[in-house]
């Protein structure tokens, strides 16, 4: 359980993360390392539900090369087959019904690419939203309200993923700080 934030902006894409592990079947800690982190120049994730997603994304999930001015969809289309495979690869995946699906078949991602936020779902499809700002996780709802508001009140974009993240612990069991917020810069090709 947690909640990843993510928003685009001036200078590239804020994304931020509190640090929650647990659920309601047994005791809940407080991590020690982000479930944000750099993955290349320009890109960066963050991952929700099992701890396993977080491991092969952060140690084996091979970015395929980008071209400046390439179309950006096609490479994070290529970039999602190689998670895809790297799960596979790490027996870490699963399939539901002949979909591949990540470990336990829920959680959800956000990566910030070249400018870019984009959502990944639990059976790899991806997506950017029309608003410039996602989350993911137990305080989703939350934090995509705190980030309308923030929107309609000419929040800057890290005060408004700080927001977020305030307002999805305050009001989600399973959200709490610390928080750790990150700019990956770049711009959308």
């Amino acid at each position: 359980m947690t909640c990843i934030v993510g928003i685009e902006g001036a200078g590239g894409v804020w994304l931020g993360a509190d640090r929650f592990i647990g659920n309601g079947d047994w005791i809940a800690e407080t991590l020690a390392t982000p479930k944000i982190w750099s993955l290349d120049i320009g890109v960066a994730a963050g991952c929700c539900g099992d701890m396993r997603s977080v491991n092969v994304m952060r140690h084996r999930w091979k970015l395929p090369a980008f071209t400046p001015g390439a179309n950006l969809d096609a490479w994070m289309f290529d970039a999602v087959e190689a998670l895809r495979g790297a799960f596979a690869a790490a027996g870490a995946g699963w399939k539901d019904n002949d979909q591949s699906k990540v470990p336990g078949g829920n959680g959800a991602f956000l990566v910030a690419a070249h400018g870019a936020l984009y959502v990944v779902g639990s059976s790899f499809s991806f997506w950017r939203s029309g608003s410039g700002y996602g989350a993911v996780g137990s305080g989703e709802g939350v934090a995509l309200g705190s980030f309308a508001t923030s929107e309609a009140l000419a929040v800057g974009s890290e005060e408004s993923v700080r927001l977020a993240l305030g307002a999805a612990a305050r009001h989600s069991p399973t959200v709490r700080a610390p928080f750790d917020v990150m700019l990956v810069s770049g711009s959308p090709s």
